[in-house]
């Protein structure tokens, strides 16, 4: 399985006047290939309140099975300058909320702007592990771009499914689309197709 995780659910952009529509978009595409590749939405629970008619879309596709929602935080913020006391209080909130609200309990905390890898924020570290979550960063990723992103292993040849397996592709929701697309379909397809 391949896991696009999808950062900043619905913050607001200037870029989309109709934010959950985008992302409805982008999820429908990712389905398009089930069994291979799985939505993996990353939720801040506060901002996805402003949009009531997501909360009901996630919980109904997480119920079957066609996205797994994971945390990304209270707000978007940057963890790292808060107390360990302030950063669990914060993922016990949020945990509470997704449990409630979307009927899942996260097992991975993916931090705003890969918050934990930088020298001084080992309190991030011990705040998931708290909370028995697996603080993910945004070290080691699998972006869409570049020379070594997601496109160039395709275009070089290497099988999508077997290079990628039980890995994730990066992505905000807003932004690379068609470039999802095209990855989606190369994943459909096996080889990459210009």
């Amino acid at each position: 399985m391949i896991y696009v995780r999808n950062d900043d659910i619905l913050l607001n952009s200037s870029s989309w006047t109709r934010p959950f529509l985008r992302f409805k978009e982008i999820h429908e595409w990712i389905c398009a290939v089930p069994d291979k590749v799985l939505h993996v939405p990353t939720i801040l629970t506060t901002e996805i309140q402003q949009f009531p008619e997501a909360i009901e879309y996630i919980r109904e596709e997480t119920k079957a099975k066609r996205m797994r929602p994971q945390l990304h935080g209270l707000e978007h913020i940057d963890y790292g300058k808060l107390s360990l006391g302030e950063i669990v209080s914060h993922l016990q909130r949020s945990k509470g909320w997704m449990l409630k609200e979307l009927h899942v309990l996260p097992t991975n905390w993916y931090t705003p702007w890969g918050s934990g890898d930088a020298p001084g924020q080992e309190h991030l570290w011990e705040a998931a592990e708290i909370e028995n979550l697996q603080l993910i960063t945004t070290k080691n990723i699998n972006k869409m771009n570049g020379r070594y992103g997601v496109a160039q292993m395709l275009r070089e040849g290497h099988h999508p499914i077997k290079f990628l397996d039980g890995k994730e592709i990066f992505m905000h929701w807003w932004e690379r689309g068609e470039r999802l697309k095209r990855i989606l379909n190369a994943i459909k397809a096996e080889k990459w197709v210009d």
